[in-house]
């Protein structure tokens, strides 16, 4: 059963995630996202997308059991393309997507927000890149398209959270609401954008991309490597264990 639903209203594609009982995304989850944002590419009826979620959170990120696997190295190398072909579905859509967030938007959760063009969140929203907390390298290069580069670092280095009106006061966030409006607003926020031409919207999109140059799966592969590197040691092992307990870890440096 697929965790994601699209409908299609006139010319607006609604993609809403759901994945009981947090949200958590899995390999399967991926495959599923990207194929989804590959084929809305071909809608040509398709104007905007809003990007939602039911539930309590958004998405936390990764299922940290899926991070158990990491040791094995091709399956580890696996899993790493599966994700960076999902966010790159994503950003190189060249259809308007609005997204919606609530609760977390961690890990997978901030760089899939990112890979969209504009974000509305509810007042109790929270966003970071916890991966190294868990034992992973990675996410950062999504978040430099979210934040400056010095907050950047300090998420990922620390794995803190940012509530929905920093992240406001950044510029990441467009708007702050109630969980109650949330969808209210990002409808409201779709409408704007669907007030454009679509095929200027699609040419527009692509120019920004072009423009951006950000090279954001090969940032992903790069640090990719890192985790796999660090997936061989004690420390590694020791990590995700702390994480799944919910402790503090002692590392031994080796």
């Amino acid at each position: 059963m697929s965790s994601f639903t699209f409908k299609k209203t006139g010319h607006l594609g609604i993609i809403t995630y759901e994945r009981p009982p947090v949200n958590a995304f899995i390999y399967n989850t991926y495959k599923e996202c990207g194929e989804l944002f590959l084929s809305i590419q071909n809608m040509d009826d398709i104007y905007c997308v809003l990007l939602r979620a039911e539930g309590k959170w958004f998405t936390p990120g990764n299922d940290v059991n899926d991070f158990e696997a990491f040791s094995d190295t091709q399956k580890a190398k696996d899993y790493q393309k599966m994700v960076a072909w999902c966010f790159s579905k994503i950003y190189e859509c060249d259809v308007p997507i609005v997204c919606a967030v609530q609760g977390y938007s961690l890990g997978a959760g901030l760089c899939i927000a990112s890979c969209c063009d504009i974000i509305v969140a509810s007042e109790d929203a929270k966003f970071g890149i916890p991966e190294i907390t868990a034992g992973i390298i990675g996410a950062t290069g999504w978040a430099s398209i979210m934040v400056p580069e010095k907050m950047r670092r300090y998420l990922a280095l620390t794995g803190k959270h940012m509530s929905a009106e920093e992240m406001h006061q950044l510029g990441a966030v467009l708007k702050v609401v109630s969980r109650e409006k949330l969808d209210e607003v990002a409808m409201e926020t779709v409408n704007e954008v669907m007030m454009q031409g679509p095929m200027a919207l699609r040419g527009l999109k692509k120019a920004m991309r072009t423009n951006d140059d950000l090279r954001l799966v090969e940032k992903y592969m790069e640090e990719a490597k890192y985790t796999l590197e660090y997936a061989k040691t004690a420390d590694f092992k020791e990590t995700i264990k702390a994480f799944q307990e919910k402790r503090k870890p002692v590392w031994k440096n080796k």
